[in-house]
């Protein structure tokens, strides 16, 4: 048909467009390639029919014309040829989006399955961190208020001590006034003694003041020797008070540390939870690219 709108080739092509297997600019390229294809053959058809009719007289001149016809059956099968390997391409091309369409699914399948996993385990995550947290929260609290309680008997052990060494140097300043009174007495003996080796006093005298300096020497010795005892007391009792406050040091020190280790165990199921955080915005990221 010399007509190639209404041709059976040009219906199919209008399915196919409206099908969307192919698009307009395919249609249009396949519509120009086949009426390029139907005026050949209509040439060629004309030219066989017009050879039939001429004259010997022009057998050279059809003789060129079939030369002609032969180029433009050739032209054909070319055209021919071209139609068939883009067909075989749009259905290789149909093949392959197909193919991609299924796997862009089982793609979405796995990262939402995978998606799923990490909301279940960043929920995992949370109550675990919950649970600890609530399990800590106890142990912190008794800890605080031990490390207040071993803050208070340090503070009233300090002022103890404060007041024990005051009391000390008290005794120690009173001992030392004692050794001065003794010393004087001493002197004072001495030079009583001396005295009555000279004068001529009666022996009675003599002893009485005698025996009173030796009552009030023994009496000054006596009290020297108390305040001696008193202060190792107190030395005693100052020593097992500084070992007590030693003692409640060293439980303070390992509450600090106690409560550091359960705080660095708190950061790391923080920066846990941190990472995974980011692990689910970059996947989601990727997801909305």
């Amino acid at each position: 048909a010399k007509d190639a709108s209404n041709s059976l080739a040009f219906l199919m092509l209008q399915k196919l467009l409206e099908e969307g297997k192919i698009t307009e600019e395919q249609a249009n390229r396949y519509r120009s390639m086949y009426e390029r294809l139907n005026t050949a053959v209509v040439d060629v058809y004309d030219n066989e029919t017009k050879l039939y009719s001429m004259n010997s007289s022009h057998k050279k001149e059809l003789l060129e014309l079939k030369k002609v016809m032969e180029e433009k059956k050739r032209s054909v099968e070319s055209l021919k040829e071209a139609c068939e390997v883009e067909h075989r391409k749009k259905e290789q091309l149909n093949k392959d989006f197909s193919g991609k369409q299924l796997e862009l699914k089982l793609v979405d399948s796995q990262l939402q399955n995978y998606l799923n996993q990490e909301r279940d385990k960043e929920k995992q995550l949370e109550e675990m961190i919950k649970r600890k947290e609530e399990a800590v929260k106890p142990l912190l609290d008794d800890l605080n208020a031990k490390l207040r309680e071993a803050l208070e008997e340090v503070r009233i052990q300090n002022e103890n001590m404060q007041k024990e060494t005051e009391a000390k140097e008290l005794y120690l300043a009173e001992i030392e006034k004692l050794k001065a009174t003794i010393e004087d007495l001493q002197r004072d003996k001495h030079e009583k003694r001396r005295s009555l080796s000279l004068e001529i006093n009666t022996p009675d005298k003599i002893r009485g003041e005698s025996d009173a300096l030796s009552r009030n020497r023994a009496k000054k010795e006596k009290e020297a020797l108390t305040l001696l005892e008193d202060m190792q007391k107190l030395k005693a009792e100052v020593e097992e008070k500084e070992s007590q406050i030693q003692k409640i040091k060293l439980e303070v020190d390992q509450h600090r540390q106690t409560i550091t280790r359960h705080r660095g165990s708190l950061g790391k199921e923080a920066d846990k939870l941190a990472q995974v955080e980011k692990k689910l915005e970059r996947e989601k990221q990727k997801n909305i690219e």
